[in-house]
C-alpha cells in the first residue's frame, strides 16, 4: 500500500531520474538538483549551476477517484477508493553567475541544464511500478501499484506569467510537467459481507418472472349499480356500458386494465387520505377486466369510509412471487337519506343518515344546498342548520372529502332526481 509520502517519494525519485541520466555527466551534484521554491532556489549560491523541481499544485486524478485499489477488495466485497493526485511541477535551470553581467556561455549554461533536464524526462515518459520500489526514497513510500507518467504541460506566456507573479520573484525561463498518478490508499476498512449460505428459498437462487406485469387503466362504476357484461368478459363490452361518476357500497366497480389473469388474484382498496385499507371480493374477472363487489352488509359499512381510493391487482402465477400493479382512482360516493322529507318555510333542523356511516376523523363533510356549502352543527349525528328556507322543492347532497352523494334516480327513464333526496319546502 501507498502512503502519505508518495507525494515526497515521487519527488525524490524525479531528482535522481535528472542526476543520475543526465545532469551528472554535466557536472551538477546531486545537492545542485533542488526542489524548493523559485524565490528560494538560489539561496546563497548566487554562483552555482543548479536546477530546480519545484511542486506547484496537485489536483484529483478523475480516472483513479471512484475506483478501489484491485488488491484491496474481493468480489462482493467494497473498498474505500485511494486519493489518487496529478503533481504539477515547475523545471528551472540556474548557471553560475547568470545573475551577473559576464560572458556568454556562462549566461548561457543555465539554459543547457534545462536542455539536459527536459531531454531525460522526455526519454522517461512512463516509470513503472516495479522500477519505483526498485530506487531508494526518502521518505519510504510504499507499494505504488499504478505506473507513474511524465508529461510536459505547456502553459501559455500569461499563464507562466502569472504562476511567476505568485511567486514573487525574477522570472526566469521554466517549463511545466504533469507526473501521474500518486495514490495514497485509505485507511479507511473493506466492507467484506458474510459468505453466501444459500440464495433464495430451498436454495434455488433467482426466480425469473415471466409474462407480462398487470397494469390498470380505469375503475369503472356501473350506472345501475350492476354490470351486464356477457360471457366471455372483455373490456371493450363493459367500456359501452353506462357508467356512473362514483361507486356506493353495495354496488360493484371494475378494473379495467391488461395481464389480469393468474391462479391467484386479490385486489384491495386503500383510502386516499385515511389508514384504510379494505380487499374486495371478485365477483367476475378475465385477463383484461375484474368485477368486484362493494359490500353493503352492516359489517362492511363498519369499515368503508366515504371519499377517494387507490384500487390495486395482485396477480401471482404459480409459485412466482405476487405481482402488484399500479393504483387507479375511484370515487365512493356516501348514500344519504333524509329524517324528514317535508317541512315548513323558514329555519330548518335537517338530519341525514349515511351508508357508509360520515364522518370519520379528519374527513371534511359538508352539505350541498341550493347553492353553496352548509357545515354541520353536529358532525357525528349530521345535523345541519338551514336559515330562512323559502317554499320550493329543494334536492339535497352532502359531500365528503371532496366526493358528492349521488340525487339521480338511476332506474328513471328519462333521469330524474331521486325523490327520497328532495326537501319539499310548504
Amino acid at each position: 500500500m501507498s502512503n502519505p509520502n508518495i507525494i515526497a517519494g515521487v519527488t525524490n525519485l524525479l531528482r535522481r531520474l535528472l542526476f543520475e541520466n543526465g545532469l551528472q555527466a554535466l557536472g551538477l551534484a546531486e545537492q545542485d538538483i533542488t526542489a524548493q521554491p523559485p524565490d528560494l532556489a538560489r539561496g546563497q549560491g548566487q554562483n552555482a549551476n543548479r536546477v530546480n523541481l519545484f511542486l506547484y499544485h496537485l489536483a484529483p486524478n478523475g480516472a483513479w477517484r471512484n475506483g478501489a485499489l484491485p488488491n484491496r477488495a474481493r468480489p462482493g466485497e467494497s473498498a474505500f477508493a485511494p486519493l489518487a493526485l496529478t503533481l504539477h511541477y515547475l523545471l528551472t535551470a540556474y548557471g553560475a553567475d547568470d545573475a551577473q553581467p559576464g560572458p556568454v556561455s556562462s549566461l548561457l549554461a543555465g539554459q543547457q541544464f534545462l536542455g539536459a533536464a527536459m531531454r531525460v524526462l522526455h526519454d522517461h515518459p512512463v516509470i513503472h511500478a516495479r522500477d519505483i520500489a526498485a530506487i531508494p526514497h526518502f521518505p519510504e513510500v510504499g507499494e505504488q501499484v499504478e505506473n507513474i507518467r511524465i508529461t510536459a504541460a505547456p502553459l501559455s506566456v500569461d499563464e507562466m506569467s502569472k504562476l511567476w507573479t505568485t511567486f514573487q520573484t525574477q522570472y526566469r525561463t521554466s517549463v511545466a510537467y504533469e507526473v501521474s498518478v500518486a495514490l495514497i490508499d485509505s485507511q479507511r476498512p473493506v466492507r467484506a459481507p458474510m459468505p453466501v449460505l444459500r440464495q433464495g428459498p430451498d436454495d434455488r437462487g433467482v426466480t425469473t418472472l415471466l409474462g407480462g406485469w398487470p397494469n390498470l387503466e380505469e375503475a369503472r362504476a356501473p350506472w345501475s349499480g350492476t354490470f351486464n357484461a356477457p360471457e366471455p368478459l372483455r373490456a371493450d363490452d363493459l367500456r359501452r356500458e353506462r357508467s356512473a361518476p362514483a361507486a356506493q357500497v353495495g354496488h360493484q366497480l371494475a378494473l379495467v386494465g391488461q395481464n389480469l389473469k393468474g391462479e391467484a388474484v386479490r385486489v384491495t382498496a386503500r383510502h386516499a387520505r385515511l389508514p384504510l385499507e379494505l380487499e374486495l371480493p371478485i365477483k367476475r374477472q378475465s385477463a383484461d377486466v375484474i368485477i368486484v363487489d362493494l359490500p353493503g352488509t352492516a359489517a362492511a359499512l363498519a369499515q368503508w369510509a366515504a371519499g377517494f381510493y387507490l384500487a390495486t391487482a395482485h396477480v401471482r402465477h404459480g409459485t412466482e412471487p405476487e405481482r402488484a400493479s399500479n393504483a387507479v382512482s375511484f370515487a365512493l360516493a356516501p348514500a344519504i337519506t333524509l329524517a324528514t322529507l317535508q317541512q315548513p318555510p323558514g329555519d330548518i333542523d335537517l338530519t341525514l343518515t349515511a351508508a357508509p356511516t360520515v364522518p370519520q376523523a379528519g374527513q371534511r363533510v359538508m352539505l350541498l344546498f341550493r347553492d353553496g356549502e352548509i357545515a354541520p352543527t353536529d358532525p357525528a349525528q349530521l345535523k345541519f342548520k338551514l336559515k330562512a328556507v323559502p317554499a320550493g322543492d329543494y334536492v339535497v347532497r352532502l359531500r365528503v372529502d371532496g366526493v358528492d352523494s349521488l340525487p339521480i334516480d338511476r332506474q328513471a327513464s328519462p333521469p330524474a332526481f331521486d325523490a327520497e333526496q328532495i326537501l319539499k319546502v310548504a
